[in-house]
């Protein structure tokens, strides 16, 4: 193992792996050959030992498992051969043929290695995991990351290293737990814990390590993330207590070691926003735990209720499944106006992808308002503001949002026109509910209408002429600059719109024919 010949050194470690199929020599080989050089200082020698390992517990399996898919694991734990052409440097006798990535493959045959003598291959590895140097610890990490489903009993000792102090075992730890997967998922209670790291590094490792986790154990990271979530509701209630010059219960300071309770419940937040899209066995992970995060749209950090709404719209249309709409609806309506506009976001970022919200909110438009009372006028104008950004699922309702724009509300007349605004393409339908406001008694209601025109571009480009057509008769001074700017367009294309010539209508079309068969001159003019 020690020579300097790459080849001997191979060939060696292959001849200990192939040892242990003998009762007799097995544990000689684990022990005094191969474990026993596993901290050796020559980095080589350690790859091949380790090699030797794998291929002994390999060699226990009934059949030959699939080469790793993790991108280059195993090029980093044994590397890669020289060229053909140029032996390594000092073995001038060394033969010129390359070395296999695998160097290890069929040392020992699939089924020939007993599954005692695997399982002290595994436990001599997973002994290194946490030895003193970081070198070994990586070459551990990254050869019981190849061992399958042999790592379940260190599940938690790898959910540990993620937030090892040396880089190199961290990002190790992270590719170990792409590769293993499931056979890692005892340790997600520990990734979980590294989300309250004082350092921002070990918690975007936590972060993707989680992600990553989802995939095959979404269940199991969901249940710790929501316990963690729980647990940081009761500290977040401390840490605004103490804030205030409350006094708080003895023994609740956060260990010095952690990042603030703020920092956690964001880095909480923002993984479920990204576990929000992930369906699980039994459907869709964030959804069913919609009650626990929607407090947090109440707190009075702005940081923590925008990850929050983020994390509830993420979460999908299930997020109002149940009593969830209620919740929501019920907190929209409080007097409160802060916790009001943070489910007002949630409900309008929910009604594209769940018709269920823009059919039942939008109801309110029904019936024109019995009252002006300011809180009144404030709920329309948020119900409004929710059909804003319903796109197409808002399609019933355009002709109770146009005739918004008549409230004595400004308000209200200023979120109708923000909602066609936001609809675009969806609210071409309500282009003649529209027009009608263009001849409105009232000059403040003209002058919306004008704006919304302008404000909508290309969506309501249709209705330019009957703007143009306005500055006609317009005396309102406030009506008239209005019309002037919209009909210098955004990029000449009001200019374009009403250059071109417009079409004859039908009876003049009529007449014009009716005189040509007659032979006479068309005129023009009906």
């Amino acid at each position: 193992l020690h020579h300097e010949n790459w080849y001997a050194r191979r060939t060696t470690a292959a001849a200990t792996s192939k040892c242990a199929e003998l009762d007799e020599t097995a544990e000689m080989a684990i022990h005094k050959v191969a474990a026993a050089q596993l901290e050796h200082e020559d980095p080589d020698v350690r790859s091949c030992v380790a090699r030797s390992l794998l291929a002994i517990y390999r060699s226990s399996l009934s059949e030959t498992p699939p080469k790793s898919a993790a991108l280059g694991i195993e090029r980093r734990v044994f590397p890669p051969p020289a060229a053909k052409d140029e032996p390594p440097e000092g073995d001038e006798d060394a033969p010129t043929t390359a070395r296999s990535e695998d160097s290890m493959a069929g040392a020992a045959a699939a089924g020939n290695v007993d599954t005692e003598y695997a399982e002290l291959a595994v436990m001599e590895i997973a002994q290194r995991l946490a030895h003193d140097k970081p070198e070994i610890r990586e070459l551990a990490l990254s050869t019981l990351s190849q061992m399958g489903a042999a790592a379940v009993p260190y599940g938690k000792k790898l959910g540990q290293m993620v937030a090892d102090d040396e880089v190199s075992v961290v990002v190790a730890a992270v590719a170990a737990w792409q590769q293993l997967g499931p056979h890692a998922a005892s340790g997600i209670e520990e990734v979980v814990k590294i989300l309250h790291h004082q350092q921002e590094f070990y918690r975007r490792q936590a972060h993707k390590v989680l992600l990553d986790a989802a995939q095959e154990s979404g269940e199991d990271v969901i249940e710790y993330v929501i316990k963690a979530l729980t647990d940081l509701q009761s500290k977040r209630k401390e840490d605004r207590d103490k804030q205030s010059g409350r006094r708080t219960p003895p023994g609740s300071k956060g260990s010095s070691e952690e990042a603030p309770v703020k920092v956690v419940l964001r880095a909480v937040l923002t993984l479920l926003c990204d576990l929000g899209p992930m369906q699980g066995d039994m459907g869709p992970l964030v959804a069913p735990h919609m009650k626990a995060i929607v407090t947090f749209i109440e707190d009075p950090d702005i940081d923590i209720r925008a990850v929050a709404i983020r994390c509830l719209i993420a979460a999908g249309p299930e997020v109002v499944s149940g009593n969830g709409y209620k919740v929501l609806r019920k907190k929209m309506e409080l007097r409160n106006v802060t916790i009001s506009k943070a489910a007002m976001d949630v409900l309008r970022g929910l009604a594209p992808i769940n018709p269920i919200i823009a059919g039942t909110i939008g109801q309110v438009l029904w019936e024109e308002s019995l009252d002006q009372l300011p809180e009144t006028m404030r709920q329309r104008s948020m119900v409004l503001n929710v059909l804003g950004g319903a796109q197409a699922n808002a399609k019933k309702f355009l002709e109770y949002i146009a005739r918004e724009m008549e409230s004595a509300d400004f308000k209200v007349r200023r979120a109708a026109m923000e909602a066609f605004v936001d609809l675009k393409e969806h609210a071409v339908p309500a282009s003649p509910e529209i027009a009608k406001r263009l001849i409105h008694a009232d000059p403040l209601v003209r002058r919306l209408t004008v704006e919304c025109i302008q404000l909508m571009g290309v969506h309501g480009i249709k209705l330019l002429p009957r703007v143009k057509g306005l500055l006609d008769t317009e005396e309102d001074p406030d009506v008239i600059h209005a019309i002037k700017r919209a009909l210098e367009g955004k990029g000449g294309l009001a200019a374009d719109v009403l250059s071109k010539p417009r079409r004859a209508s039908i009876g003049t079309r009529r007449a014009s024919l009716k005189s040509q068969r007659r032979g006479g001159v068309d005129s023009g003019h009906g």
